[in-house]
């Protein structure tokens, strides 16, 4: 078997595990996968990915924090280049645990690249202008936050993302 099929396997058990809510042994079956995992694989950043998902869930924040920069790293720095969708989801993921963990300013430094590219749909920036309102607003930059988590509501394609959002970030907006 190949390291790529064997890390393969491993992470698919590791995915199985943390569905069923045995955390601790989705972890080692994770660490095993990267063990033999080919850095320069596709899949190897989404191990990287799932396993910072479950040790956050575990409460282990460095350690997830760690994982989730991996992640995001080995997406930029990928042979191919980065598709923007998946950048934006990473940028998301770890922009959020930045701000669990009270890191705010490195959540603005994570998301920042992807909100000033040009030419992609509002939309889908929401989420990453979610954390940026939050990020302010925990900085104490408070008419900041308010302007980012309005710019939110205005470029959420649905009445449904509107009202998530304004539930999502009600102490930012006016009534």
């Amino acid at each position: 078997m190949s390291d790529r099929q064997q890390a393969s396997r491993l992470a698919k058990a590791g995915f199985d595990l943390w569905q069923e809510g045995r955390l601790e042994e989705a972890v080692e079956r994770y660490r095993e996968a990267l063990t033999v995992a080919d850095p320069g694989y596709f899949a190897t950043p989404e191990y990287h990915g799932e396993l910072a998902h479950v040790l956050a869930a575990l409460g282990r924040d460095e350690e997830s924090r760690m994982r989730y920069e991996t992640y995001l790293d080995l997406l930029i720095n990928r042979r191919e280049p980065p598709n923007n969708l998946e950048l934006d989801v990473a940028r998301y993921f770890v922009g959020q645990h930045l701000l669990k963990m009270g890191l705010s300013s490195e959540a603005l430094t994570t998301i920042q690249p992807s909100l000033e590219r040009p030419h992609q749909p509002e939309d889908r920036l929401v989420p990453l202008r979610t954390i940026r309102a939050q990020a302010l607003w925990q900085l104490g930059r408070l008419d900041e936050a308010r302007q980012a988590a309005q710019e939110a509501v205005a470029v959420a394609s649905s009445e449904e993302m509107r009202q998530s959002i304004c539930e999502e970030l009600r102490d930012m907006l006016p009534d």
